[in-house]
């Protein structure tokens, strides 16, 4: 089957333009419009999608093993898809003209051999494989970050019984064009291509990238080990992060040049160069990240909710994560300022009852005009106390008002109240 071309109608889709991300051996994307005129139940699916058409092979081929994997891969990738919703893996919509079972696929008559095809999501921010070869390596903070959020999607997908076995920068893709300044903008990668994802029931399939695959795998397509004895193979995925985020952080991979054969043995045998050896921004802790999740043992590796743990205490030790991700912390006064804050408005008060005080005894002895030693006012400390956690409350000591020198009246007798008056001036 040749390649379908540009302008091809297939149901309400319109083939507009090839992905060379996402095409394999196995398949083609395209971005495709959707005329949601052509059949009603198409206005549920956005203006574009990624629309994935499975090869198909020669007719002399058409019966092989080969072709059935190519079909079975693209149905195994929906129905894996079906079952997972995270913002960091690529969704799958439903077709209009969709089998009954399963209206997630269906066969695009209009094409030679009439190949299954299924519409994903189309995510416009390009693939880490492009920004990768393009900026050569990406700065610490960009590089946890991207870690950091494809390890959430691989733990969701772990969480479901499953583990995508595949990863790679070309299967990572942006839901959003990334910015120079990639914090100035929503930074959201997004992990797609689960045609040979697997329940961690099942043996793996034979297949994947060889420079993310782990030891144990290699093992397992040489036949030197038995599917049965790699007990968790969520531990593949641990190993394709850690391999990921080597190549962010230094520009190559751990083996990076080397034949199949050769690279094969260097996974099974050796220790790449420390990350922070060839990236001397790299910190000690990030390069025990990796080395960690690239431990040639699947039971020396964490999980990956003890590496996600790790990427988060990182990037909290060094540069914070952007805030169109994370949850922003709304600010707060820091604890003394609020302490400092009461003080003075205590100080305040005070201040306020004392001069209050002075002026209500002048104006009782102008009044009064009374000749009479003025009253002595005992001295007072007012104590101001900055409340700690294991103190009290600030104490005020107030004035101590001085015994009066004039009697009071008899009791019963009333004090007269004599209206106020300006005392006027001697001359």
């Amino acid at each position: 089957m040749a390649e379908p071309t540009l302008g091809t109608v297939i149901g309400p889709f319109t083939i507009l333009e090839a992905l060379p991300t996402g095409s394999g051996g196995m398949s083609w994307v395209f971005v495709a419009s959707v005329n949601h005129r052509a059949v009603s139940s198409a206005e549920s699916l956005p203006d574009k999608v990624a629309l994935k058409i499975a090869r198909v092979l020669p007719p002399d081929r058409i019966d092989s093993p080969e072709q059935a994997f190519y079909f079975e891969a693209l149905n195994n990738e929906v129905e894996t898809l079906k079952r997972l919703r995270h913002p960091n893996i690529t969704r799958v919509f439903p077709i209009p003209r969709g089998l009954p079972r399963n209206p997630y696929t269906t066969r695009a008559s209009e094409l030679e051999g009439s190949p299954w095809i299924c519409a994903m999501e189309y995510l416009g921010g390009g693939s880490l494989d492009h920004r990768l070869k393009t900026r050569g390596s990406l700065s610490l903070d960009e590089s946890l970050e991207t870690a950091y959020q494809i390890g959430l999607a691989l733990d969701h997908i772990h969480a479901k019984g499953m583990a995508h076995f595949d990863l790679k920068p070309d299967n990572i893709l942006f839901r959003y064009p990334v910015e120079e300044n990639w914090r100035a903008a929503p930074f959201q990668p997004v992990l797609i291509d689960f045609g040979i994802a697997a329940k961690m029931s099942k043996t793996a399939p034979q297949a994947g990238s060889l420079a993310f695959m782990p030891p144990e795998r290699i093992r397992i397509m040489r036949g030197e080990i038995a599917p049965e004895d790699y007990s968790d193979q969520a531990k593949a995925d641990v190993y394709g992060l850690g391999v990921l985020l080597y190549r962010m952080l230094t520009g190559s991979l751990p083996f990076e040049g080397l034949p199949r054969e050769e690279l094969a043995e260097a996974i099974l045998k050796n220790s790449p160069r420390s990350a922070r050896e060839i990236n001397s921004a790299v910190p000690t802790r990030v390069d025990e990240i990796i080395f960690g999740a690239l431990e040639k043992e699947a039971d020396a590796r964490p999980r990956i909710e003890e590496m996600i743990t790790r990427l988060d205490e990182a990037m909290v030790t060094h540069p914070p994560a952007p805030p169109s991700i994370r949850a922003r912390v709304q600010a707060r006064v820091p604890a003394p300022t609020l302490f400092s804050i009461s003080a003075v408005v205590s100080l305040i008060l005070v201040i306020c009852f004392g001069v209050s005080f002075a002026l209500g005894i002048f104006a009782s002895t102008s009044i009064n005009n009374i000749q009479k030693p003025a009253p002595t006012l005992i001295t007072t400390e007012f104590v101001i106390d900055t409340p700690t956690p294991d103190r009290r409350a600030p104490t005020l000591i107030l004035p101590t008002l001085p015994a009066s020198p004039t009697p009071l009246p008899p009791t019963g007798t009333p004090t007269p109240v004599l209206p106020i008056t300006t005392p006027t001036p001697t001359s």
